[in-house]
């Protein structure tokens, strides 16, 4: 009986915490000139962001531009799009470079500087706020949202 409050005290937490979270969903983006079939789900979005898939279908090295880790909008990529914390993703990059044996993605400082990045360089990737994306870029298919939520709930 004496945990009660404690219980009622962490569920009004939870609840206040949920309505915090960011009203926008950070959406990958890449190059128009991209053929759609590059990108068919989330590993292979993941396997791009963690470095681990370096080229294009058309053999052109993969470049990654992305924010800075404390970025809101980094943060929810990272966790919504490719289910790993900002702290996890930074480490796998750290390894790669530190190893010698990858070269960390392009850190910009603002989606706008994204959006450009991605819409002058046709072997490019990155990722901003959904209200934020212009008409000519394409939105990566694995962000679709009905497919992410039949991946999240394992159907």
């Amino acid at each position: 009986m004496l945990f009660k409050p404690n219980w009622c005290l962490l569920l009004v937490g939870l609840l206040l915490l949920s309505s915090l979270a960011p009203a926008y969903a950070a959406r990958a983006i890449v190059n128009a000139q991209l053929s759609n079939e590059e990108i068919k789900d989330r590993t292979d979005l993941r396997a791009i962001f963690t470095l681990r898939k370096r080229l294009w279908g058309n053999g052109q090295p993969i470049k990654v531009y992305v924010l800075p880790d404390d970025a809101e909008v980094h943060q929810e990529f990272v966790r919504t799009k490719l289910h790993l914390f900002p702290y996890q993703l930074r480490h796998i990059w750290n390894r790669l470079v530190f190893s010698g044996t990858g070269v960390a993605p392009i850190e910009l400082d603002s989606e706008a500087e994204v959006l450009e990045a991605v819409a002058t360089d046709p072997d490019a990737i990155g990722y901003v706020n959904s209200e934020e994306l212009p008409q000519n870029e394409k939105e990566v298919p694995v962000v679709i949202e009905s497919q992410i939520t039949q991946e999240s709930s394992g159907e």
